[in-house]
């Protein structure tokens, strides 16, 4: 017997259809101050801004296949342009349009990217201009945090000139709150749950007016129900995973939410890989190992066996997860071999670096100190 799917499908359309409207109407509500253009314009050079006085400021709140979606003020829903740019352009892009033409981009103050899983040397663009990146992760009582995720996400903030805060998602579901981290990969956490209300206050505050915020994470990590939740609305819609018939939220593609109180929430698909792209700065350390790292005895100290070294210093003490540390250096290796491939320039240090560590493994070896890393 064949389950009769129609009902269902035209209930979840109708749902989308309304949720979309929701939205469209809330972003032509906002004042280009709650759209976060005032923090823009004290960003930019003082001669910088268009000669052409039609041209006026729009923020781009989605972008599908059919263009760019963009708002520029209150009284009017966002609209669609054409654009002609050299540059490519994603959600929370500041554009200088006229007669519905984007004529230019407005430099930006951050881009968070990843490392284009298509062009390994290329770095791919996913939110532009966001003051904070929310790295969502789940809690589940039996499994543990991914580190190494979190990890790749907040260096990646930090490289895009964004604050990574992580956002731990299920906190109902841990009965001792007491084990959750404060900081996870460096970064400040906060403990939230969607069902008795815990964390999403404090959450909502990183949101201020004026501010953007992006939401990144894996598929399933509570993104969107986080979203609604810091909205007291269900604007976004329901969707079904793929097969699943879950009834979990889901999102396509990116876009630009208002958050009560001005602030702006740009929730992203779930992503599987989050690679390190050359674009990546010289380090990608956590806040808590940079304000160690000023105390070590070198300026240019790597945290990796360096005599006079603060940071070892504090993982030996237990201040620092050791785990912590492996996996920046990890990042920072990684992001440093992205630009080795991009710039023949640089490979000449990677290949030094290859042969120290290969040098370092080779006594390691020798001493019997890696038998015994392998068994810790």
């Amino acid at each position: 017997m064949h389950e009769d799917t129609s009902s269902r499908t035209t209930v979840r359309d109708s749902l989308t259809d309304s949720a979309d409207a929701a939205w469209r109407a809330r972003l032509g509500e906002q004042t280009l101050d709650q759209l976060g253009w005032t923090r823009a314009v004290r960003m930019l050079p003082l001669d910088w801004m268009d000669d052409d006085d039609r041209a006026c400021p729009a923020r781009v709140v989605r972008v599908d296949r059919g263009g760019l979606l963009l708002v520029a003020t209150g009284s009017a829903p966002p609209t669609r342009v054409r654009a002609r740019l050299d540059e490519q352009v994603v959600v929370g892009d500041w554009l200088l349009v006229a007669d519905d033409v984007a004529r230019r981009l407005v430099p930006r103050a951050s881009l968070l990217a990843r490392r284009d899983p298509t062009r390994s040397t290329h770095p791919q663009p996913i939110a532009a201009n966001a003051d904070v990146v929310l790295v969502v992760e789940a809690l589940a009582p039996d499994r543990s945090i991914n580190d190494g995720r979190v990890a790749r996400i907040a260096a990646l903030a930090r490289a895009a000139g964004s604050t990574p805060h992580v956002v731990l998602t299920n906190s109902d579901r841990i009965e001792d709150h007491g084990s959750l981290p404060a900081t996870v990969a460096g970064a400040p956490a906060t403990a939230t749950s969607i069902v008795d209300g815990t964390g999403i206050e404090e959450v909502r505050g990183l949101v201020g007016r004026g501010s953007t915020a992006v939401l990144a994470g894996a598929s399933g990590a509570g993104k969107s129900s986080l979203v609604n939740a810091l909205l007291d609305d269900e604007l976004l819609a329901v969707g079904a995973r793929r097969g699943s018939g879950t009834g979990r939220h889901t999102t396509a593609t990116s876009r630009l939410v208002p958050v009560p109180g001005g602030g702006l929430l740009v929730d992203t698909p779930g992503v599987r890989l989050v690679g390190m792209h050359a674009g990546a700065g010289e380090s990608l350390l956590g806040g808590e190992v940079e304000a160690l790292a000023e105390h070590c005895r070198f300026r240019d100290c790597r945290h990796d066996g360096e005599p006079g070294c603060a940071v070892a210093a504090a993982v030996d003490r237990g201040e620092l997860e050791a785990g912590t540390l492996r996996s920046l250096r990890q990042l920072e290796r990684e992001a440093r071999y992205e630009r080795a491939r991009a710039d023949a320039g640089a490979r000449a240090e990677l290949r030094r670096d290859r042969r120290a560590r290969g040098r370092e493994a080779a006594r390691a070896r020798r001493s019997g100190e890696f038998v015994e890393r392998r068994r810790d």
